[in-house]
């Protein structure tokens, strides 16, 4: 591979944010990388950052045990207003409909938030 800007000469490294080949006189090394340009540094610590802050929140999400408590509990509650509904309709109180609706609703946000859960792993 040779230099973007300089045909002629091999690359020793590749940019970080863009791909580029670039020689020694147009590498810059930063903390986390080789840059090609002050945009490619700034492009590439504002992708590190946010990878950081998105590896932080993960594990804070995790160790708060919230992830594996939420799905069960939304989904148990959403399980007794629906079986309530079903009693009542099954008596022959239309006002089990609600119920029915609310209680489905929370049975399908509990399945999505454990989706969720198992592709944050």
């Amino acid at each position: 591979m040779k230099c973007f800007s300089h045909s002629d000469v091999d690359a020793v490294g590749v940019c970080k944010s863009c791909g580029k080949g670039v020689c020694h006189s147009c590498a810059r090394v930063e903390s986390n990388g080789v840059v090609c340009s002050d945009a490619c540094a700034q492009s590439w610590m504002d992708m590190f950052t946010l990878q950081e802050n998105t590896r932080q929140i993960q594990k804070r999400f995790q160790k708060s045990g919230a992830s594996m408590k939420t799905p069960i509990a939304t989904g148990a509650i959403g399980g007794i207003l629906a079986a309530m509904g079903l009693a009542f309709i099954v008596t022959g109180d239309a006002k089990g409909q609600p119920l029915v609706i609310m209680g489905s609703g929370l049975l399908a946000i509990s399945v999505v938030l454990a989706v969720l859960r198992r592709s944050l792993r």
